[in-house]
């Protein structure tokens, strides 16, 4: 009998061990026209406790407005007529197909956006925004190849996971390629074209780490860009409580 309760007691720990934060999806938004309120839709699926992030890249450099409900992660005015932004929620379960707006300060120039929003599933994250999400420093600079900055993670080595976001501005340009071990790239344009578009480009990396510091990506053609690493800390595992259980109820 107590090899089976001995049995049964690692295979559930097994499958209570922490895993990488999972993406359930990426939201895709893309505006052309040059708007003063920039309204971003949601997944058509949130579930609470779910952590959504989403970046903005927006043809304008000027003061926003953080949406109700949302934290700023970063914010990054660039080369005078870009900038990019990453906002972050601890879903309440409401968002499910709805929209959020982005808005400028009245009265100054408005301009065309990309977005991607990510949503991460509730029961794979650490659950609390201030201390299970860090953020880079933001690096910027005009070329064809973004280079993300390094991050590194509060909390220390994890099953974590690692997000590359770049904004570029002016043209469409596409992101052709990402940081080495970085896949599922998401390229999202804004179809505004020549000196008045926007790319939101992404990619993510589960690397068992404290750090990351990802290489270049690749953009079609020379443009002023930003970009940033955000890390994303595992829920928690049953091991702890398991091991304990093992040293205190099962004799040999």
């Amino acid at each position: 009998m107590r090899r089976w309760i001995l049995f049964f007691i690692i295979f559930v720990g097994s499958q209570c061990l922490a895993a990488f934060p999972s993406v359930s999806d990426i939201t895709e938004d893309k505006d052309s026209s040059d708007e003063l309120t920039h309204v971003i839709s949601m997944p058509a699926t949130v579930d609470v406790g779910d952590l959504l992030l989403l970046l903005i890249c927006m043809n304008t450099s000027t003061t926003i407005t953080t949406p109700s409900g949302w934290t700023e992660l970063f914010l990054n005015a660039y080369d005078g007529n870009g900038e990019g932004i990453v906002y972050g929620k601890d879903a309440i379960g409401n968002e499910d197909g709805t929209t959020v707006d982005v808005v400028h300060t009245v009265g100054v120039d408005a301009g065309s956006h990309a977005a991607q929003t990510y949503r991460i599933a509730a029961s794979s994250w650490g659950g609390d925004l201030a201390t299970d999400v860090d953020v880079g420093t933001v690096a910027t600079g005009t070329s064809d190849s973004p280079d993300p900055p390094s991050v590194s993670a509060g909390w220390g080595s994890a099953d974590n996971l690692f997000i590359e976001v770049v904004c570029a501005t002016d043209d469409d340009a596409t992101a052709s390629s990402y940081s080495t071990s970085y896949s599922n790239g998401v390229d999202s344009i804004s179809g505004a074209g020549v000196n008045a578009g926007q790319t939101a480009a992404s990619a993510r990396r589960e690397l068992a780490a404290s750090s990351d510091d990802p290489g270049t990506a690749t953009l079609s053609e020379s443009e002023a860009w930003m970009a940033n690493t955000i890390v994303i800390e595992p829920a928690a595992s049953g091991v702890a409580p398991l091991a304990y259980y093992l040293q205190m109820h099962v004799k040999p």
